[in-house]
This record gives C-alpha cells, sequence and structure tokens, in this order.
C-alpha cells in the first residue's frame, strides 16, 4: 500500500538447506543480513497479506496530537479516493473515444468493463501494527537515541498521571511514575514502581553509569520533590557525583508555603501563588529587552 494506491512486489522464496523452511527473500530477517546500503533500499515492510510503504509509515513516525492513526488513516483514504477516481475518469474518457471511432466505422464494436472499484484502505489498528514492526527494526537506534540524552541540570520528580494510562495486562501493576529529565525538558530516564521512591536505586545507577560509560561530566544540580535535605538515602544513591548539589525545586516550595491556606480552590488561592511567584522569580533584564525587541 502506498500513499495514493497500490502496487506488486514479486520476489521468490528461499528454503532453509536443514530445517526446509522456506522464507520470502524480501523479509526482515533476509534483509537484515545485507549491508546497510542495500537495507535501505527496500521500500516496504510486509505484513501477512499486505505489505506497507515507507512513506505511509513515515506518516506514523511524526505522529502527535491532531495527528493520530485513524487521522492519518483518514486522509490515506482521501488520497487513494482521489487517486482512483482520476484514473476511472482517464479510463472512461479513451472508453468514449474508442466508442465515437467505432460508431464512425473507423474500428470494431467493441465492449468495454467497467471500471474496477477502488480497494479499500485499511483500518487505523492495521497501521499501528505495520508502525510497531517499524520500530522493532530500529530498535537499536531507538535505544542509542533515548541513551545519548545528559544535561547539567537535571529534576527529578514522581507521578501518578502516566500510570493511570496504562491499560491490559500493565493495568494497576504500578502505583509511581519517576522520571528524570534535564533543564531542556528532554526525559533520562522513566521507571514504573509500586511506592514513591522504592526501587529508584536501579535507575539512578544507570543514569550515572550512562554519564560514566560516555565520558559526560556529572551534572551540578539536581532538583527533587523531597529528601532534599540531610544525609538522606538520595544522597548516598547519587554519592558518585561528589560535586553535586540536590536542591528542592521552586514548585515544591511553593507547596510546602500553600499548605497553610485552607483549599486550592479558594477564589483567593490564585491571586495568593501570583503574588507569592512575583515574590520569587524576576524578569531577566537581558531577556526582556530582546522579548522587547521581537
Amino acid at each position: 500500500m502506498d500513499v495514493a494506491g497500490y502496487y506488486n512486489i514479486a520476489a521468490e522464496y528461499l528454503e532453509c538447506r536443514q530445517c526446509r523452511r522456506k522464507m520470502i527473500s524480501w523479509s526482515h530477517g533476509i534483509i537484515s543480513q545485507l549491508a546497510i546500503g542495500h537495507q535501505v533500499q527496500f521500500p516496504c515492510i510486509l505484513t501477512a497479506k499486505l505489505a506497507c510503504d515507507m512513506k505511509v509509515i513515515r506518516l506514523l513516525r511524526q505522529r502527535g496530537l491532531g495527528n493520530s492513526s485513524s487521522q492519518i488513516q483518514h486522509k490515506l483514504v482521501e488520497q487513494h479516493s482521489e487517486a482512483w477516481l482520476q484514473k476511472t475518469i482517464q479510463y472512461l474518457s479513451d472508453c468514449r473515444g474508442f466508442k465515437t471511432a467505432a460508431s464512425s466505422g473507423l474500428l470494431l464494436p467493441v465492449e468495454f468493463q467497467p471500471p474496477p472499484i477502488m480497494r479499500p484502505v485499511p483500518k487505523q489498528r492495521w497501521l499501528m501494527q505495520v508502525y510497531a514492526q517499524d520500530v522493532l527494526q530500529r530498535l537499536d537506534e531507538i535505544k542509542a537515541s533515548l541513551t545519548s540524552l545528559f544535561g547539567r541540570v537535571l529534576k527529578m520528580d514522581s507521578t501518578k498521571k502516566v500510570v493511570k494510562k496504562l491499560g491490559g495486562q500493565s493495568s494497576k501493576t504500578a502505583v509511581w511514575a519517576t522520571n528524570i529529565g534535564n533543564e531542556y525538558g528532554q526525559v533520562l530516564m522513566t521507571v514504573l514502581t509500586a511506592g514513591e521512591g522504592y526501587g529508584l536505586g536501579p535507575m539512578v545507577d544507570g543514569v550515572v553509569k550512562r554519564y560514566r560509560d560516555a565520558g559526560v561530566p556529572s551534572p551540578e544540580l539536581l532538583y527533587v520533590d523531597r529528601d532534599c535535605c540531610g544525609p538522606s538515602l538520595l544522597r548516598k544513591m547519587f554519592s558518585p557525583w561528589k560535586h553535586l548539589q540536590i536542591k528542592l525545586d521552586i514548585w515544591h516550595f511553593m507547596r510546602r508555603i500553600s499548605v497553610g491556606c485552607t483549599t486550592d480552590s479558594h477564589q483567593l488561592y490564585g491571586m495568593f501563588m501570583g503574588r507569592l511567584s512575583q515574590c520569587i522569580f524576576k524578569w531577566d533584564p537581558e531577556d526582556f529587552e530582546g522579548l522587547e525587541r521581537c
């Protein structure tokens, strides 16, 4: 399946001499044994019944808000419909020319077949299955890109919102999701745990090992939501980073002050937090001048 239609792929079946297993020559198991220059020439990913062109898969890689798999499926249906309509109009126009020539006696009468119906476009579930195969084929590359993120200022925080979105067999298997991010908003690592602060040792060891293996200098600052003061367990876990400073992030600092409020639904709560933010933060003169110039 292409962006605007279908095309056929011819291949031969290869048979193993030992197990007598047959495999099509364009399967991923065969292509992965070739050089990278030949692998990138393969135009599609095979499934049980159909094959999906790489141009469609590249559209699936950039999914986001307003660009889901169902939205891409609707766009493919529109493209296929337009291409089928153009070919049908061209076919009927050619048939009319032959019919006019036959009525004039230039040709023998010809019986024309009705134009073929448009082949249906697979559903978004099939598109997601193809995208999953594409991810598995690029798994090493994806792991390398994910483990190549670093930062000088890190933040570690735990949340329950991500865990509530787990479904299927993974539902209710974890309570907390702990993330470590850098100053650019990129997530370095995420773990799911049964309790807040429980089982974070392997995650910290993995982040420390990543910096050490890459030869990157250790971070200078770590913002947390708890255990920032005194000889806490968190400081022991980050003990390989001797010069790391652990501090409470500003949002949780403000939340500790707002504990004295009766409720956060009070009509003056937002004004109180806004005034508190003005007491803590101030505009950078250089950034403000740059904003005015823009």
